[in-house]
């Protein structure tokens, strides 16, 4: 526990405690008590209690005062500590009784949050009940205020697991791989809180970009605080528009305007969807209203206090519910513009059927006027025509001289979410004015509209982030990095997993790494790497996650608004009875549109995995993403948290002592004098220093390499995500590919001087050493004209050894300061990084054949890559060369010979790059991974020809028969 928190707790007291300091409001409580027991009454189902939406956890009484501690250290300030301020105050309450008698109140006044806190508790003849309840009415006041976080309820109680993230499938799926998808727990607890008349308002609000039209503004209602959505982006036609939600106070609706709203809303999604829903129960889980055209929501900012109801548009609403259209005025000329400037148009009465936009009169046309063409080539013929042979039931046109209405063909509803969406082919149609009708919907309110789908859709899905963040991880990660980490690039968002994936990648190989070393402390290096690859691999990921049933939260697959479908809403099916469609009510409250199973690739759910412990690592450090690890199914037996697995550090290295003794004082002072700090117990760099050829004398260096060689990686990544490039995944595994290489690493080793410590027994070793650095004086001599300078190093060929020295030094100093990467960090900061600024050209080594390859693959959702580089026999006979081959799935799909490595690489790659461009579907054929090179969607597998329980798809990241050298990314 933290220092600061411990102190806190002791001055606690009978009066309660002061406000609390901010490292209290994340304390970790995995699976664990609370940290402050409180007097408590027993729970019943009669406790008041306080509902959280998104995880239907509760606050009971005995629950508050923790809350409420909870929420005050995370608003207080870091200076609260030196002077403690005091949250409760108490007085005597005598009520007309004898002191004796008198009553205890206890008053809450902070100013930590806006408006401040003042709230009395119940009079009790205990100060701990009165103070018990001033609590839990202080977290009442703030959650209707929508400023208390779900992060700080109790964890999530079973009786919900029947509902949300955790509902079980209704319907069997035979093949392991397929996942229904899962509604968020917050419309289940919208539908239950259907009694109250209280709704809680949420501002949508479109920032149209140029040439986007006018949009009006309205109201997402539900009967629960939504709580805060970050901005996001639509892309209408490829134009971003910027999306806003914004909080406001609670509306109370009399039962009349309660069912306008339900009839509005039901009204507008048959419209916009073209489908005959209903709801016979008459509640939804969320309404939506339009509000009144007014500037000041559009440039001021409003408190979560202020009311928005003044600015409901009830003549809209109203005019929607008693009539869906109108006839189009055509007995005025200006009338008729005006409808036709500010109205949706459609040619027909009826809900379900084509509407139009951006009308203009043609005086120059008449419905005689031969304008049309069924297909191209056949001959025009008129508008009259026309509807004679596909108008049903057409009873004539009145007035044959009236001008015509050319008007632009308003789209279906469309994923808005993807910024690659192809734009919305518009079609000019001719419309006759006395056939027309005008939608009681205005054009700004229905282009709004239009956009809804796609935006419920994002707050399902970041109400979903929010569920898995607070069921699994109690909200300890930031929900943004969850919901990227839930999110396949396949969803075509703005945003993936890719980035947060690596990062997690490399932080489990550190954690299984540091874990390993120090729970086996005698066993051998190749043990360790045995061990480290089963604990990592992605089979065991996935397993997790299946244990764990994140597999269903994934956003693997674009918005279809199709498949749209609102919570307690049907689509009645013929010869249905009223009974039945009662039933189907239920049904569609638990399953919605997610009845349709998706595929999710195994290895797509442990890169998901991956991605969350990236997360966690930005959100919260390594104790956090340790924590999150374990979670999610990671083998470490041994240690329950990060602390324990520090604790595992050697206090006394194992060292034994050498031949000379004088000349190891020697080799620690030159060594301590190259990393430029000192350590508590040096000797353990004396056996970073010894070589495998040592063994017999004393430990080699070869179980620090282990861990030092994962450090070092650890440290790579680190570097890229604190650049303000944002670096993809693909661009990322060059850099760190070359910065980690053996070459690179060799030359570090002798330009820092460190070679000369290493003590080996092999005279071929001392050969190869000399004969590197001759070499590499000499390239950095032809450097100083050369342009290609920074790449002076690139054909050496380096002694593993000098690769393998730096990395075991890394590890030294990692377990000499007690498990402390931070200390690491500061001799990589001297040792490497000054190294690495200066010779590694970021942006010139993603311009090489390998970088676009990899870029290409990406592009296409194929991740099951590798490459080999092995030594042969040339065909001319002169010698040996190099043959690089490139495997998509394990099939070679490009090869080159050369005499050089990098040439055969260069030549490999590009006749790959070629291939994918000219023949992408023979080459990705057999890609199982995301989907085909066209966007298409590739055949599944039939259930019927699957045995029940079968992996379908394979894990092609477990792929040890090819993997990629990474010393060929060297260039």
């Amino acid at each position: 526990m933290d220092n600061s928190v411990s102190n806190w707790i002791l001055n606690m007291g009978v009066d309660g405690a002061p406000v609390p300091p901010k490292s209290l409001a994340h304390c970790p409580r995995f699976n664990g008590p609370s940290i402050i027991i409180n007097p408590s009454c027993k729970s019943s189902q009669n406790n008041p209690y306080i509902l959280d939406p998104i995880s239907g956890s509760r606050i009971y009484l005995q629950d508050s005062e923790e809350v409420l501690y909870r929420f005050l250290a995370e608003r207080s300030n870091e200076d609260l500590a030196i002077i403690p301020n005091k949250i409760f105050s108490f007085e005597r309450s005598t009520m007309d009784r004898p002191i004796s008698q008198s009553s205890w109140l206890c008053k809450i006044q902070v100013d930590l949050c806006n408006p401040p806190l003042n709230v009395v508790g119940e009079p009790s003849s205990c100060k701990a009940l009165t103070r018990e309840s001033a609590c839990f009415r202080a977290c009442s006041a703030l959650f209707d205020l929508g400023i208390l976080s779900s992060c700080f309820f109790p964890p999530r109680p079973i009786h919900t697991w029947q509902h949300g993230i955790l509902q079980p499938s209704k319907s069997k799926v035979a093949v392991d791989t397929y996942y229904p998808l899962v509604l968020p727990l917050f419309w289940h607890n919208c539908l239950l809180a259907t009694p109250s008349r209280l709704f809680y308002p949420t501002l949508i609000q479109l920032c149209a970009g140029s040439g986007s039209g006018t949009h009006r503004d309205v109201l997402l209602l539900t009967r629960i605080p939504l709580g805060a959505v970050n901005e996001f982006s639509l892309f209408p036609n490829q134009i971003e528009l910027k999306v806003s939600l914004h909080q406001y106070a609670p509306i109370s609706f009399n039962p009349e305007q309660l069912e306008l709203i339900f009839q509005y809303t039901l009204h507008l999604w048959r419209i916009l969807g073209n489908k005959p829903y209903e709801s016979p129960s008459g509640e939804l889980a969320y309404f939506v209203v339009p509000l009144e055209l007014d500037s000041k929501l559009k440039t001021t900012y409003v408190p979560h206090t202020a009311s928005i109801e003044p600015f409901i548009s009830w003549h809209e609403v109203n005019k929607l519910v008693l009539s869906r259209v109108r006839p189009l005025r055509c007995g005025n000329m200006d009338e008729m513009s005006l409808d036709l400037l500010e109205g949706v148009i459609q040619d027909r009465p009826n809900d379900f059927t084509r509407r139009f936009e951006d009308a203009k009169l043609r005086k120059d046309l008449n419905p005689l006027s031969v304008i049309m063409q069924d297909k191209p080539g056949e001959p025009k013929i008129s508008l009259l025509d026309y509807y004679r042979t596909h108008r049903h039931e057409f009873e004539g046109i009145k007035n044959l001289q009236q001008p015509l209405i050319e008007a632009t063909l308003l789209p279906g509803l469309a994923n808005q979410l993807n910024p690659q969406e192809p734009p919305a082919q518009l079609s000019n149609n001719y419309l006759v004015p006395e056939m027309c009708h005008v939608s009681t919907i205005p054009a700004s309110t229905f282009r709004t509209a239009s956009f809804i789908p796609s935006v419920i859709w994002h707050i399902e899905n970041v109400l979903i982030a929010k569920e898995v963040n607070l069921t699994f991880f109690q909200g300890q990660i930031r929900d943004e990095l969850v919901m990227h980490a839930l999110c396949s690039r396949m969803a075509h968002r703005t945003f993936s997993y890719e980035r947060l994936e690596f990062l997690g990648d490399t932080f489990i190989k550190y954690a299984a790494s540091a874990y390993l070393y120090g729970t086996e402390p005698s066993a051998p290096s190749g043990f360790l790497h045995a061990r480290r690859q089963k604990m990592v691999n992605n089979r065991s990921l996935w397993l997790g996650a299946e244990g764990l049933g994140l597999a269903p939260c994934i956003q693997s697959e674009v918005f279809r608004p199709k498949q749209w479908f609102i919570p307690n809403v049907f689509i009645p099916k013929k010869n249905q009875t009223q009974e039945e469609n009662l039933g189907v009510t239920e049904q569609a409250q638990l399953l919605s549109s997610r009845q349709f199973s998706r595929q999710i690739p195994p290895k797509a759910i442990a890169d998901v995995v991956e991605a969350m412990i990236g997360a966690a690592l930005l959100s919260g450090g390594e104790k956090l993403a340790f924590s999150v690890a374990k979670v999610l199914g990671m083998d470490m037996p041994k240690t329950c948290d990060w602390v324990e697995v520090v604790s595992y550090a050697p206090n006394k290295p194992r060292v034994t002592t050498p031949k000379e003794p004088s000349n190891n004082k020697e080799i620690l002072e030159g060594v301590m004098k190259i990393i430029g700090i000192s350590l508590e117990s040096p000797e353990l760099l004396l056996q970073a220093m010894q070589h495998p050829s040592m063994a017999r004398c004393s430990e080699s260096y070869e179980r620090l390499e282990f861990l030092g060689d994962a450090i070092l990686d650890m440290l790579v990544v680190q570097s890229f995500f604190s650049d303000q490039e944002e670096w993809s995944p693909h661009s990322m595994t060059l850099l760190k590919s070359s910065m980690v290489s053996n070459r690179a690493l060799a030359v570090i080793c002798v330009e820092s001087g460190l070679h000369q410590y290493l003590i080996h027994d092999m005279n071929s070793l001392t050969k190869s050493i000399v004969s590197f650095i001759k070499a590499v004086e000499a390239r950095k001599q032809e450097a100083q004209t050369d342009t290609q300078r920074l790449r002076y190093w690139s054909k050496l060929v380096a002694p593993k050894a000098l690769g393998d020295v730096v990395e075991s030094l890394l590890g030294a100093i990692y377990v000499a300061s007690g498990f402390s990467i931070s200390r690491v960090k500061t001799v990589y900061d001297r040792l490497l990084k000054p190294f690495y600024d200066r010779y590694i050209d970021k942006q010139a080594m993603l311009t090489h054949p390998m970088s676009r390859l990899m870029k290409k693959l990406e592009s296409v959702g194929c991740r099951a890559f590798g490459i080999s580089k092995t030594e042969v026999p040339l065909a001319s006979g002169s010698g040996s060369g190099f043959k690089c081959e490139v495997k998509l799935h394990g099939q070679v799909i490009a090869e080159a010979t050369r005499e050089k490595a990098q040439q055969a690489i260069t030549h490999a790659t590009e006749q790959a790059l070629d291939e994918l461009e000219t023949r992408p579907d023979r080459i990705l054929a057999k890609c199982t991974c995301r989907i085909g090179p066209q966007g298409k969607k590739r055949k599944r597998t039939l259930v019927e020809d699957v045995e029940e329980g079968e992996v379908v798809e394979p894990l092609p990241g477990d792929d040890v028969d090819h993997p990629i050298d990474v010393d060929m990314f060297d260039f």
